[in-house]
């Protein structure tokens, strides 16, 4: 199966995104995005997409839970399904269109697989990464757990193993300890059995027992009785002493109250309140006093201030006729200069007139005749022109002069130069020559390359070893095919480690039987259990002696008496027997634990030895094999290199064979060429051909070819260039002829402009030039003058005449009078007035408003007073007074009274609290009774009296106990149901042990078989595959990965160049990192050979790989892809550019 499309419609932080996954012969695709862009997102899709969004989903941030939508199109080869997944809790497959897909539409799809088998399988991050080749070094001794867990992706396979064990020992085993199960409930079985034996009754005992039981419990009771009341009195006497100050109190309180019961009762807090009346009525007089005195300042103060109206009306005008004239200030200053500038300006004007020969009256008179613009740029135009068209003609007559030179030169070079001529055989000959290369270095070069391969020969035949021999024989040797090989070797390997298991196991079961004769041993030592058989034994003796008298007569009472003791030994025995028939039972259950045992070593043994005798077999079919083909004694796992050895050997011989086969043809190749090139030479006219080697040939012919090409060369140079000289020449005189009509024109042109400008006929160019200037300057400073007069003086002369007109309007509106005043000065005048009558109005504002506020304040001050005096009236009316004085003395007696009645209540709750449930008037009646002198006497009496009750009750209730206990021992009580209870419970104990012992005994069993059949099964193809991933991941640091054989348990070892062997442990943390990615993709492939495939999903897993080895890594993957879907999730930039540059255009990359 592969993804075609990937829809994030509502999930995580995605809104109707889609990713296109096209396919491809590798099939890899590389999705990027910075950190937060949505990876993690992406992959909890796909599992999320394929098995179901789960109920309490974290995705859901964005878009709410019950709208959660995933969608994809996949396909298998053969179908293909477009589909939507969404978050129900039934029916959560749909179409596209919104229709029902059936639950298990997917499962053709899927194989069969699980979300959790698919996670494990199919996908791998830097987490998990890290995490296995942490595991791969702990499970170091063991090659099958590696192989297993990096297959399966399970880590930590080991610990569940390690667990398994630990809590079967916990359970069980051959040595007995009270921290195992079974045995702490075999102890208990052991207490619970004695104490069954003990649990028996006889009925004098028990009657006695029960009697002083009886006896003891009666006499108890009655000192109990004796307590209670010595104790009731002393209560009495201590509630008579500790409640008699309370009814002294009461009743003294109660008569302050019938003085007070005329009394007026007030608020609680009318004392607070007439207290703050006084206060407030205090505060308000006393701020009346003081606020009616500013209020009279203030009217005094604003009846002396008088405001000029008119005036601050007039104030906007005056504020603007201030700041013109300030802006006007200097406009005289200015005028005066702007009149010097434009006089300086006429007196350049009139140097520049005079210089033209110009009459000068004014400024508009000379602007008025002054040349137009566009003679002048006319003028300017011509004069530039003029040197140009002068340069024109001088470069045409000298141009047509130098090229009707160089004609006749190249006309004479053509007739000097005479022709050579070589055939096309030399050409070819020579060519045919040089192609051989440097004769003289051929046979040297050949001679080096047979030296070469002789030398390459020599060392692969050397690598052979002891089993070197010539070409001939090693080209008929008839040896297994690499794949037989790797079969044999396979087949030998699961030999080797079915000798080594069994030979663990048999060491382990050889203990197994050793410790069970211990216990057998040790049990028999220590009980001694009387066997059935040596029942049987003492019964036959004792069937002997009775016979033995039954034939006799004489010494009759010598063997009765031996009969008597045969027969007492022989019902004591069977006594015992029977007594101790669980020892017996327990004896007979290791005795066949040990035959058990015994069984399984001998069946063990058994096949150690078929393995060992399969494993000599094959080694014996294998020699044969080597001895018949001559490579006697050559190793089954050096066969395949020396093989390939072989090959090489022979390739060597081969390339010999080629390189002197090409050594002779060269030399042939050479004379050839050599007596063909001398034969030419003749041919073409050389009169003294060489008679040395072909280098010498070789420089005859290229000195006679170089020397006709030349000639031709030459000659068809000259030509072309003499054509091209006479057509360059035909349109210089063209080009004079039009350079002198444009000088004729140019003249006429120039005498009718001068004479349109109003200058002198006779002015060259350069005059022209400076006339221009100066007509350029005079307009320049006539404007600038005409402007200054216009645009700056009579504009500032209006703004004056302006300014004193609207003046003189303001002073006649407010009634001032102007006089003989510059406006200006009357203007500051006017600011100043505006000033002081501005003050004055501020502080006229000022005291209105602190009168305001003054009499708001009178006001404040007179209610506040007022508010005071109403609270108090109610007080006053409520306890019949007019004056505060009189209702101060009322508030008095009122919290007096108030405070006597709280004194009664609090005197009434300590009497009940402590009156023990008596009534105040039993109380007084106890007191009244009781003799207060004498209480304290009669207490301590009692207290005595008490002490020696309570020692009494402790000394018959432990004598009580003691008697229960003796009752409760020697019968009438429950112990023998109870013992036999704790015995079934131990029996219960025993049995759980033993069959949770089973259990996980079985599953650690089951755990190593799995490992070890993996192993057996996928050790050498997958070994294969993952060295040759293993060896590109680490850039050729390591060649292969191999398996120690000879260590106990096999170990998995990297291979170096160079031979050496290093251990997972010698590894550093990357470098295991990529041998558990090594056996990962090599599990990956294999299951993908034999199941369905599913795309594989690789999260950042090169964050801690150097460029090289990221490198390496994308392009395992890239293989990987040509069998199934790959999409690596990356958020480092860099391995964008680091995949293009390794697998080129192979990849589709998504950008998140």
């Amino acid at each position: 199966m592969r993804f075609q499309r990937l829809d994030l419609l509502k999930f995580g932080k995605f809104s109707e995104r889609s990713l296109e996954l096209p396919d491809s012969t590798t099939d890899f695709h590389l999705i990027v995005g910075p950190n937060e862009a949505g990876k993690s997102t992406l992959r909890a899709a796909i599992l999320d997409l394929l098995f179901g969004i789960p109920v309490r989903s974290p995705h859901g941030f964005l878009h709410p839970l019950n709208e959660l939508k995933l969608g994809a199109s996949v396909s298998n080869g053969e179908t293909s399904l477009d589909f939507v997944r969404i978050k129900a809790q039934r029916q959560t497959l749909r179409t596209p269109a919104d229709g029902v897909l059936p639950d298990l539409a997917l499962e053709p799809f899927l194989g069969g697989i699980d979300r959790d088998f698919f996670d494990r399988m199919f996908g791998l991050d830097h987490f998990r990464l890290v995490e296995g080749g942490n595991d791969i070094l702990n499970a170091e001794s063991d090659i099958g757990r590696i192989l297993f867990q990096s297959a399966a992706g399970v880590a930590s396979l080991g610990t569940v193993r390690d667990q398994l064990a630990a809590e079967a020992d916990k359970l069980w085993a051959p040595r007995k300890s009270t921290e195992r199960a079974y045995y702490a409930a075999a102890d208990q079985l052991e207490l619970a059995n004695g104490a069954l034996k003990k649990a028996s009754v006889r009925t004098k005992v028990w009657a006695d027992a029960n009697s002083a039981v009886e006896t003891l419990r009666e006499s108890l009771e009655a000192a109990r009785t004796s307590w209670r009341e010595l104790d009731m009195r002393r209560a009495r006497l201590e509630r008579v002493r500790r409640l008699a100050p309370l009814i002294d109190a009461l009743s003294q309180n109660d008569a302050a109250l019938e003085l007070l019961k005329e009394s007026i009762d007030l608020p609680e807090d009318a004392a607070q309140a007439l207290s703050q009346a006084e206060r407030d009525i205090a505060r308000a007089e006393a701020g009346l006093k003081i606020r009616k005195g500013e209020v009279d300042a203030a009217k005094e103060s604003l009846s002396a201030i008088s405001v000029d109206e008119p005036l601050l009306s007039a104030e906007p005008r005056i504020a603007a006729l201030e700041a013109r004239r300030v802006r006007y200030e200097p406009y005289a200053r200015d005028i005066e200069r702007r009149k010097s500038e434009i006089q300086a300006l006429q007196g350049d004007i009139r140097r520049a007139c005079l210089d033209l020969k110009w009459a000068y009256e004014s400024e508009a008179d000379l602007l008025l005749n002054l040349p137009s613009l566009l003679i002048r740029r006319k003028l300017s135009d011509l004069a530039r022109k003029a040197s140009g068209i002068e340069q024109t003609l001088k470069a045409a007559e000298a141009s047509e002069r130098a090229k009707k030179s160089d004609i006749g030169s190249l006309e004479a070079q053509l007739d000097c130069l005479s022709e050579v001529k070589v055939t096309a055989g030399l050409r070819a000959a020579l060519r045919k020559a040089q192609s051989l290369g440097d004769p003289a270095q051929v046979p040297e070069k050949q001679r080096a390359l047979a030296e070469k391969a002789e030398a390459g020969l020599d060392a692969a035949m050397r690598a052979l070893g002891v089993w070197r021999m010539n070409l001939e024989d090693l080209s008929k040797l008839q040896l297994p095919s690499g794949e037989a090989l790797s079969r044999r070797l396979r087949e030998r390997q699961n030999l080797d480690a079915q000798v080594k298991s069994l030979s663990e196991d048999l060491s382990e079961q050889i203990s197994a039987v050793g410790e069970a004769e211990l216990r057998v041993n040790q049990f028999t030592e220590l009980r001694h259990p009387t066997t059935y058989a040596m029942v049987e034994q003492a019964r036959a003796e004792r069937d002997e002696k009775w016979a033995s008298v039954k034939q006799r007569t004489d010494d009759f009472e010598v063997d009765a008496e031996q009969f008597e003791s045969a027969m007492q030994d022989a019902d004591t025995l069977a006594d015992t027997h029977l007594s101790n028939v669980e020892d017996v039972t327990e004896l007979q259950s290791r005795k066949d634990e040990l035959e058990r045992q015994q069984h399984a070593q001998t069946r063990l043994e058994h096949q150690l030895e078929t393995a060992k005798e399969q494993l000599e077999t094959f080694s014996a079919e294998w020699s044969a094999l080597t001895t018949a083909a001559g490579l006697d004694g050559l190793p089954l796992e050096d066969a395949s290199d020396w093989i390939r050895k072989k090959d090489g050997a022979l390739d060597r011989g081969h390339a010999l064979l080629e390189v002197q086969t090409d050594a002779q043809s060269a030399l042939n190749a050479l004379a050839s060429a050599t007596q063909e090139l001398r034969a030419v030479l003749e041919e073409n006219g050389v009169a003294q051909v060489s008679d040395e080697n072909l280098s010498a040939l070789c420089i005859q012919a290229e000195h006679l070819i170089s020397e006709a090409d030349g000639v031709k060369g030459r000659r068809e140079a000259l030509n072309g260039q003499l054509v091209t000289a006479r057509q360059v020449y035909a349109a210089l005189q063209d080009d004079l002829t039009e350079a002198r009509k444009e000088l004729a024109s140019w003249a006429a042109d120039w005498a009718a402009t001068l004479s349109d400008a109003g200058l002198d006929a006779a002015y060259d160019t350069g005059t022209v030039e400076g006339a221009l200037e100066l007509i350029g300057e005079i307009e320049e400073k006539a404007r600038k003058a005409c402007g200054i007069q216009a645009e700056r003086i009579d504009t500032m002369k209006a703004d004056l005449a302006l300014f004193a007109e609207d003046v003189e309007a303001l002073c006649g509106t407010i009634a001032v009078p102007l006089g003989d005043q510059e406006p200006a000065e009357a203007v500051q005048q006017l600011v100043i007035k505006v000033r002081l009558a501005n003050e004055a109005r501020g502080e006229r504002e000022r005291l209105t408003a602190a009168l305001r506020a003054a009499e708001q304040h009178v006001a404040e001050l007179e209610t506040a007073k007022q508010e005071a005096e109403a609270i108090i009236e109610p007080l006053k009316a409520r306890a019949g007074v007019s004056t505060r004085e009189a209702l101060a003395e009322c508030i008095a007696q009122s919290d007096e009274k108030r405070r006597l009645l709280e004194e009664a209540s609090r005197l009434r709750r300590d009497l009940t609290a402590g009156g023990d449930g008596q009534s105040r008037q039993d109380v007084e009646a106890e007191i009244a009774a009781a003799n207060l002198p004498e209480i304290a006497t009669e207490i301590a009496a009692l207290s005595g009296d008490l002490k020696t009750v309570v020692e009494r009750q402790g000394a018959l209730s432990a004598e009580l106990a003691t008697a229960e206990s003796t009752l409760t021992a020697i019968g009438g009580s429950d112990a023998a149901a109870q013992a036999e209870g704790q015995r079934q419970e131990a029996l219960s104990k025993m049995a759980d042990a033993a069959e949770r012992y089973v259990k996980v005994f079985t599953a650690a069993r089951l755990l190593r078989w799995s490992i070890d059949r993996y192993r057996q099964d996928k050790q050498g193809p997958m070994l294969a595959k993952a060295s040759a991933i293993f060896a590109e991941l680490t850039q050729g640091s390591f060649e292969r990965l191999v398996v120690d054989f000879d260590k106990q348990p096999m170990v998995l070892e990297g291979r170096r160049p160079d031979g050496k062997h290093v251990g997972i442990s010698g590894m550093s943390d990357g470098t295991r990192d990529q041998l558990f990615l090594a056996l990962r993709l090599a599990a990956l492939e294999i299951r993908l050979e034999q199941a369905s495939k599913l795309p594989f999903i690789a999260d950042d897993l090169f964050i801690n790989y150097d460029d090289a080895r990221s490198a390496a890594g994308l392009r395992a993957l890239a293989s990987l892809a040509k069998q199934t879907q790959v999409i690596f999730l990356t958020h480092h930039h860099h391995i964008e550019a680091l995949a293009r540059d390794t697998l080129g255009d192979a990849i589709n990359v998504v950008h998140l």
